[in-house]
Protein backbone atom coordinates (compact mmCIF):
# COMPACT_ATOMS: atom_id res chain seq x y z
CA UNK A 1 0.00 0.00 0.00
CA UNK A 2 1.79 3.32 -0.76
CA UNK A 3 2.29 6.01 1.55
CA UNK A 4 1.95 9.55 1.93
CA UNK A 5 5.18 10.10 1.00
CA UNK A 6 4.45 8.29 -2.73
CA UNK A 7 0.98 9.94 -2.57
CA UNK A 8 2.17 13.30 -2.46
CA UNK A 9 5.39 12.47 -4.22
CA UNK A 10 7.67 13.45 -0.99
CA UNK A 11 10.29 11.60 0.98
CA UNK A 12 9.75 10.25 4.65
CA UNK A 13 12.05 10.03 7.33
CA UNK A 14 11.60 8.46 10.03
CA UNK A 15 11.12 10.52 13.55
CA UNK A 16 10.79 9.47 17.20
CA UNK A 17 8.66 6.08 17.51
CA UNK A 18 5.19 6.70 16.47
CA UNK A 19 6.51 9.81 14.37
CA UNK A 20 7.43 10.62 10.73
CA UNK A 21 7.99 13.95 8.89
CA UNK A 22 6.79 14.03 5.18
CA UNK A 23 8.47 16.65 3.19
CA UNK A 24 9.64 17.47 -0.37
CA UNK A 25 12.32 15.84 -1.82
CA UNK A 26 15.28 18.81 -1.35
CA UNK A 27 13.03 20.38 1.90
CA UNK A 28 14.82 23.38 3.13
CA UNK A 29 14.12 24.63 6.90
CA UNK A 30 15.49 27.84 6.11
CA UNK A 31 12.98 27.98 2.84
CA UNK A 32 9.57 29.95 4.07
CA UNK A 33 8.06 29.12 1.12
CA UNK A 34 8.14 25.22 1.86
CA UNK A 35 6.21 22.85 3.91
CA UNK A 36 6.87 19.41 5.83
CA UNK A 37 4.11 17.58 7.52
CA UNK A 38 4.74 15.17 10.64
CA UNK A 39 2.97 12.39 10.91
CA UNK A 40 2.34 11.44 14.53
CA UNK A 41 0.18 8.50 15.87
CA UNK A 42 -2.24 8.94 18.86
CA UNK A 43 -3.98 6.63 20.95
CA UNK A 44 -7.20 8.21 20.15
CA UNK A 45 -9.60 6.56 17.33
CA UNK A 46 -10.91 8.67 14.96
CA UNK A 47 -14.53 9.52 15.13
CA UNK A 48 -17.55 8.85 13.19
CA UNK A 49 -18.41 12.18 12.83
CA UNK A 50 -15.36 13.97 12.01
CA UNK A 51 -11.50 13.77 10.86
CA UNK A 52 -8.74 15.11 13.18
CA UNK A 53 -6.67 16.42 10.27
CA UNK A 54 -8.08 17.94 7.07
CA UNK A 55 -5.39 18.57 4.46
CA UNK A 56 -5.63 20.83 1.51
CA UNK A 57 -3.25 20.71 -1.21
CA UNK A 58 -2.97 23.49 -3.16
CA UNK A 59 -2.00 23.55 -7.35
CA UNK A 60 -1.21 25.95 -9.46
CA UNK A 61 -2.76 25.43 -12.40
CA UNK A 62 -5.82 23.43 -13.56
CA UNK A 63 -3.48 21.20 -15.29
CA UNK A 64 -1.61 20.91 -11.78
CA UNK A 65 -4.37 20.08 -10.41
CA UNK A 66 -4.59 16.71 -12.76
CA UNK A 67 -1.22 15.56 -11.95
CA UNK A 68 -1.94 15.17 -8.04
CA UNK A 69 -5.23 13.80 -8.36
CA UNK A 70 -4.32 11.37 -10.94
CA UNK A 71 -1.72 9.78 -8.79
CA UNK A 72 -3.65 9.98 -5.84
CA UNK A 73 -6.07 8.09 -7.42
CA UNK A 74 -3.49 5.18 -8.65
CA UNK A 75 -2.09 5.11 -4.79
CA UNK A 76 -5.60 4.37 -4.23
CA UNK A 77 -7.62 7.68 -3.35
CA UNK A 78 -11.12 7.55 -3.97
CA UNK A 79 -13.39 10.86 -4.66
CA UNK A 80 -15.14 11.97 -1.35
CA UNK A 81 -18.42 13.99 -0.61
CA UNK A 82 -18.00 15.54 2.68
CA UNK A 83 -20.77 17.88 2.34
CA UNK A 84 -18.94 20.76 0.29
CA UNK A 85 -21.89 20.91 -2.62
CA UNK A 86 -20.83 22.17 -5.76
CA UNK A 87 -17.34 22.99 -5.62
CA UNK A 88 -14.41 23.28 -8.48
CA UNK A 89 -11.75 21.34 -6.64
CA UNK A 90 -12.01 17.74 -5.91
CA UNK A 91 -12.52 15.91 -2.95
CA UNK A 92 -11.26 12.52 -1.81
CA UNK A 93 -10.57 10.18 0.82
CA UNK A 94 -7.76 8.03 1.32
CA UNK A 95 -7.72 3.99 1.65
CA UNK A 96 -8.63 4.37 4.76
CA UNK A 97 -11.27 6.98 4.17
CA UNK A 98 -9.69 9.68 5.96
CA UNK A 99 -10.97 12.98 3.43
CA UNK A 100 -8.58 15.74 1.61
CA UNK A 101 -9.03 18.11 -1.09
CA UNK A 102 -6.87 18.87 -4.38
CA UNK A 103 -7.84 22.52 -4.75
CA UNK A 104 -8.23 24.60 -7.89
CA UNK A 105 -6.27 27.87 -7.99
CA UNK A 106 -7.82 31.15 -7.57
Amino acid sequence: MPGEEEALGWCAIDGEPGAIAVEPVGFDWLDPATVCVDVVAVPEPETTTRNPVHLDLATTSVADQAEPVARLRSCGATPAAVGQGDVPWTCLADPEGHAFCVLTPS
